[in-house]
């Protein structure tokens, strides 16, 4: 797992580098789910936060934000750029130690879809687990049309889930969400195609609001 972390560190660098230097922004994604959002009084938590565009975005729309990944250089920049962050540093897979019923929403980035099926279920588990009742997942996932972003391949591991260059990455596709989320109401499920100052070129990719 140091091997990952290792590789996260480098990425969340790199991200930077696009970026220009340290200054974080946010694309326009959670724009349409701020009617889930605005009400919400309770810290929402930013899993798998990356260098905190997402946490930067829920800030600035006046919301507390508990900012969790396990690449320690990520949260470093986050905290740089963004001083009123709270930030936890967790390995989601192995060492899940946020607080049961304690979340009424929980956003989730792109970072869902690294692991095989048995720790995707019980990331999942965990995740309904630190929501309160009728709380809500919002999330992106990779697309099986993903094929600018290594879907279809590498060596598939299970069905779409592949050893790729660097990390394992999982591509979905409807069934697959309905499969991971069969005990959530889906309230909204779409596949959309996004460039980004990250993604340069388009990316397809799930997004999703799943309520407990």
């Amino acid at each position: 797992m140091e091997k990952y972390k290792n590789i996260w560190n480098d990425i969340s660098r790199k991200d930077i580098n696009k970026l220009a230097g340290n200054l974080i922004v946010y694309d326009t994604w959670l724009e349409k789910f701020d009617n889930y959002i605005k009400s919400v009084n309770t810290p929402i938590i930013d899993l798998g936060c990356g260098i905190g565009n997402d946490t930067l975005y829920l800030i600035n729309k006046g919301k507390k934000v508990i900012s969790v990944d396990f690449s320690r250089d990520a949260l470093h920049i986050l905290k740089e750029n963004i001083p009123v962050a709270f930030t936890i540093e967790m390995d989601m897979a192995k060492e899940y130690t946020l607080e049961k019923n304690s979340a009424d929403v929980i956003v989730a980035n792109l970072s869902l879809h690294y692991f095989d099926t048995k720790t995707t279920e019980h990331i999942i588990s965990n995740i309904k687990d630190t929501l309160k009742e009728d709380g809500l997942l919002i999330f992106r996932v990779n697309s099986v049309n993903d094929i600018n972003y290594d879907a279809n391949h590498g060596e598939e591991i299970e069905k779409h889930y592949y050893k790729t260059s660097n990390i394992h990455k999982r591509f979905f596709d409807k069934n697959d969400i309905e499969f991971f989320f069969a005990e959530w109401q889906i309230m909204y499920c779409k596949e959309e195609e996004i460039c980004t100052s990250i993604h340069s070129i388009p990316k397809h990719l799930w997004e999703c609001v799943v309520k407990k």
